[in-house]
């Protein structure tokens, strides 16, 4: 009983210590067709400052969505704003940029909400007021190499545009597993272009799942073909 109690106590104990991400620090204020606005929980001032890249003093986060997006913090004495997408962006500070990724990560990883141009796939995620809500949504995925660059380079496609690309396909599942995304593998095909599809299904899952369906995700050496 005392060693159970012991590896409970320090398991709460690495949870306690596990550095917080932005979505750990926000409340989702709203959602709907035109933005997301974050709102920053009270008392987390020094929690935003470890991320590296925020002052502290931020209170409102607002993305606008669509080809386009633009980035609108509010502190208590002022907001600012800059703009990055497909026709361009604001030139910023390598900080400025740090805070965008970390803040795209927070929304379209962490809570899964879409912020770009496809009107129905932003009606689809409008349902997502919380880290839970994201759960069970399933979607489809396309993860693509060229013959022979499959452990160096793979991009990914979430329902028919492009979602992140990684250094290779284990770096790849293995960050996806790690954002709690459960794959179940569809197909492999050529494209036209020559370039391999490997499709999926992709389900957010919580972290008890996770732990109990970890060995569905396939690993690196399966479904290996040869395409020769």
């Amino acid at each position: 009983m005392e060693n159970k109690n012991l590896d409970k106590n320090n398991i709460e104990k690495s949870f306690s210590n596990t550095p917080k991400r932005l979505c750990d620090l926000v409340e989702i204020e709203e959602n709907n067709m035109d933005c997301v606005v974050l709102k920053v929980k009270e008392n987390s001032q020094l929690d935003l400052i470890k991320l590296g890249c925020f002052e502290g003093d931020e209170k409102i986060i607002r993305v606008s969505k669509g080809a386009d997006n633009t980035f609108t913090i509010f502190t208590d004495k002022e907001h600012y704003s800059w703009e990055h997408g497909e026709h361009g962006y604001t030139l910023v500070t390598k900080n400025m940029d740090m805070k965008r990724l970390q803040i795209v990560d927070c929304l379209e990883i962490d809570f899964d909400i879409y912020i770009g141009k496809n009107k129905n796939r932003i009606q689809d995620s409008l349902d997502i007021h919380s880290l839970k809500d994201a759960y069970n949504k399933t979607y489809d995925v396309e993860i693509m190499y060229w013959k022979n660059e499959k452990d160096k380079q793979v991009i990914v496609h979430k329902n028919g545009e492009f979602f992140r690309a990684f250094s290779g396909m284990n770096h790849a599942k293995n960050t996806l597993k790690n954002w709690g995304y459960e794959l179940k593998h569809k197909r492999n095909y050529v494209a036209e272009t020559g370039c391999i599809v490997e499709e999926y299904s992709m389900k957010r899952i919580e972290k008890t799942q996770e732990k109990a369906n970890e060995n569905d995700l396939q690993n690196d050496n399966e479904n290996d073909y040869d395409y020769n």
